[in-house]
């Protein structure tokens, strides 16, 4: 519930309050009526699934971003981690 800044799991309901653990480990109290007079989201299924849920932005140059050359690509396979799977990819 943004507008409670709630962000995380329902750890006790009363009958007047529903107390939410946040991602950040801080606890938020919500009076009971918001869950049915305002929206909220429900990542149940997503934690269920074993999704995973990540709240950062990344900014890219998108000129930055181009197929690598025949030079770059011998650069890269001498990163050990990266070797196998250039080999695979040639192939």
């Amino acid at each position: 519930m943004p507008s409670y800044d709630a962000d995380g799991d329902v750890i006790e309901i009363s009958i007047h309050t529903v107390r939410v653990r946040n991602w950040d480990k801080t606890i938020t109290t919500i009076p009971t009526y918001a869950l049915i007079s305002k929206s909220f989201r429900n990542w149940r299924g997503m934690s269920e699934s074993g999704g995973r849920r990540i709240k950062r932005s990344l900014n890219l140059d998108m000129t930055s971003i181009h197929f690598l050359n025949d030079a770059e690509l011998e650069d890269m396979a001498k990163i050990e981690l990266l070797t196998d799977y250039i080999r695979n990819r040639q192939q």
